[in-house]
């Protein structure tokens, strides 16, 4: 009759200086396990619950596989109709470009990825 999901609890506000960056072994400080009436209601209680913030306006996406952009074009089709602006890095801008879903495609050569990371211009990257 429901779902259970249990998420990742990350420590990075609460340690100065602490690199964000995640290695293949992924060390949390904790999870939270929530329940829901599917999975996506738990999942997103599951996140909300470890601190994560549903972002504002700007998003950037890297996606490295054509398998996974085919499995995220609808949700970032719904994100351009919720007046999200898409950024993304050059081969997953391509991508998206070639199906119709407008985006600004960012470079890594003059370090253009990371500045619209460390400044805040967006408010989630996946």
């Amino acid at each position: 009759e429901y779902v259970c999901v249990k998420a990742p609890m990350f420590s990075f506000t609460r340690l100065p200086n602490a690199d964000p960056v995640l290695g293949v072994e992924m060390a949390s400080t904790g999870e939270v396990a929530c329940f829901g009436e599917d999975i996506h209601d738990a999942y997103l209680k599951a996140m909300i619950a470890a601190g994560f913030k549903i972002p504002r306006k700007n998003i950037l996406i890297s996606i490295p596989s054509d398998i996974n952009r085919f499995e995220l074009k609808e949700s970032l089709n719904i994100l351009k109709t919720m007046d999200y602006q898409i950024y993304c890095t050059p081969t997953t801008s391509d991508f998206l470009s070639k199906h119709d879903i407008v985006n600004t495609k960012l470079s890594y050569n003059d370090g253009e990825v990371f500045s619209y990371i460390s400044n805040k211009t967006v408010d989630f990257w996946v």
